[in-house]
């Protein structure tokens, strides 16, 4: 795996740069999905940073410039999506529940990639802005089927094998980790669990006190690996025992507990980690997402392919896969 190299639908690119998680905010989205407290129809035009950071970064050009968006992203977005569409854990202006299965079949007729154009927005003073047309996907299916405030995209500046500048737009939700969708399957999977007449007491209080990485699944990652794996760091308070294949997902009990499903990582690592931002080989190479941008990797003291000194590591090969391949943001 190279930094700056990437792989889309079997067409390499150089990732110049990336701007990280820009909010997709209510002004931002079509009037179907507006929040209840908002007024007006919507914006074209999207805030993507600081004008005084995006130009010193000389991310975008002054003149037209090309996007493009990938139909599985798109869908894979909507059917992250659907939950919320369904159940509304905010409070929208309309009944977004109508709209999911039209929005779905849109995207399901379009092209595997979807070009449009856009450019900077002069009306921005202090804000960057950038804006697309009215007859481009990104104005018009895409804000139709964004929710605001828990939908976030990735810009990736790319380098073709022509040497000419596009730029990828991925939108991602982030709502999983923290969202009714996510606390209805833990809540679930702990009813089981407590309803068990299978499982002791003692054993049960273990295999759910391990969810919070906490119990005798914490004391026992801590006996075995000491300190973060990345920093060193070996103050326990600093510490999170960080399942590798997440709690909720896991296959029975015995992976809830085990200790070899877990890192030592200090909290903002731990996050990188959970969010697939970071992840790592079964001999602890760590891989860096293209979706992290080379500024903040390099701030955050990451390098690629370095090898972290990972114990007991063909017993975690197992988790570390699933991670790799479920959890990883790797374009």
């Amino acid at each position: 795996m190279e930094l700056n190299e990437i792989t889309l639908l079997g067409q390499k690119y150089i990732n110049i740069d990336t701007l990280d998680s820009i909010t997709i905010p209510d002004s931002f989205v079509h009037r179907n999905n507006k929040l209840d407290y908002s007024t007006g129809n919507g914006e074209a035009k999207l805030y993507v940073g600081s004008r005084k950071i995006i130009e010193k970064q000389l991310f975008f050009k002054k003149t037209q410039m090309i996007g493009f968006l990938l139909k599985r992203d798109l869908l894979e977005y909507l059917q992250d999506a659907k939950f919320e569409y369904e159940n509304k854990e905010q409070i929208y202006r309309n009944n977004i529940s109508d709209y999911w299965l039209n929005n779905k079949k849109i995207i399901d007729n379009k092209e595997d990639i979807l070009f449009f154009n856009f450019v900077e927005s002069t009306a921005g003073g202090s804000r960057f802005y950038i804006t697309s047309f009215k007859d481009d996907i990104f104005y018009n299916e895409f804000r139709k089927i964004a929710l605001p405030d828990i939908t976030y995209i990735s810009i990736l500046k790319l380098k073709n094998l022509n040497n000419e500048e596009v730029f990828y737009f991925r939108p991602y939700l982030n709502y999983f980790f923290d969202s009714r969708h996510h606390s209805t399957i833990i809540a679930e999977k702990e009813k089981e669990i407590e309803q068990d007449e299978t499982i002791k007491e003692n054993d049960k209080k273990n295999i759910i006190y391990a969810r919070k990485g906490q119990g005798k699944y914490r004391l026992s990652l801590i006996k075995e690996m000491n300190e973060c794996l990345i920093t060193g760091v070996n103050d326990e308070r600093m510490l999170i025992a960080s399942h590798i294949k997440p709690w909720a997902v896991c296959e029975n009990d015995e992976e809830r507990i085990d200790k070899y499903n877990g890192l030592l990582l200090t909290p903002t690592y731990d996050k990188l980690f959970d969010q697939g931002f970071i992840t790592f080989s079964n001999d602890g190479k760590i891989y860096i997402s293209p979706y992290l941008s080379p500024l903040n990797t390099k701030k955050l003291g990451l390098i690629q392919n370095k090898k972290y000194d990972l114990q007991e590591h063909k017993k975690r090969s197992f988790y570390l896969e699933y991670h790799r391949l479920s959890l990883f943001k790797k374009g």
